[in-house]
């Protein structure tokens, strides 16, 4: 009986070292995490500040492509952060940048469904649009995205550029160059 005793004594206090061990060490991840969190915005404020700086065009695409990737990472480890939109924002212009199109828009549209009350939405949608006209040149889909814009935030400047460039979406480079001689003439 008394080793029947002893041994719920050890097992217990087995199950109460582990629960302490493990609590001590879930609070040691979550200070390492928050270390890591500053550590990683640092580098993404420090990688967006450097890019501002004049450099060799195979230094900036590095930069940039660490810069995207750094942000990338922010979002996943850290989504409820208030600077998600904002680095995600800013991986799709460096994906833009490098690029990589369809990353940018897959990250711009992750924005679009994700961070509806973003301050930057107009920019967002509008990036969209212009990567869709002018670095794919898809201009089925170019035209909803503007139109997208257009419907979204009717009284934004964005959108007013938007309309513009919804006239010209078909046009050559000669019939936009024409177009503009003719306004130019006009005034």
């Amino acid at each position: 009986m008394k080793n029947i005793q002893n041994h719920w004594i050890s097992l217990s206090l087995a199950v109460l070292l582990t629960f302490v061990i493990g609590c001590s060490q879930d609070s040691d991840n979550n200070a390492s995490k928050e270390i890591n969190k500053k550590e990683l915005a640092a580098k993404i404020n420090s990688l967006s500040d450097s890019l501002t700086i004049p450099m060799k065009e195979e230094i900036a695409k590095k930069v940039s492509l660490d810069l995207m990737r750094s942000c990338l990472e922010f979002v996943d480890a850290f989504p409820g952060d208030n600077r998600c939109a904002d680095y995600l924002f800013t991986a799709s212009r460096a994906a833009n940048g490098l690029g990589q199109y369809q990353k940018s828009l897959t990250i711009l549209d992750r924005i679009k469904r994700g961070y509806n009350g973003y301050a930057k939405m107009p920019e967002v949608y509008f990036l969209y649009a212009f990567i869709l006209d002018e670095d794919l040149e898809d201009k089925e889909k170019a035209k909803e995205a503007y139109m997208e814009l257009i419907n979204e935030f009717p009284g934004d400047p964005l959108s007013i550029q938007s309309t513009l460039l919804l006239d010209q979406l078909y046009m050559s480079d000669e019939e936009l160059i024409e177009s503009w001689k003719m306004k130019e003439n006009n005034q």
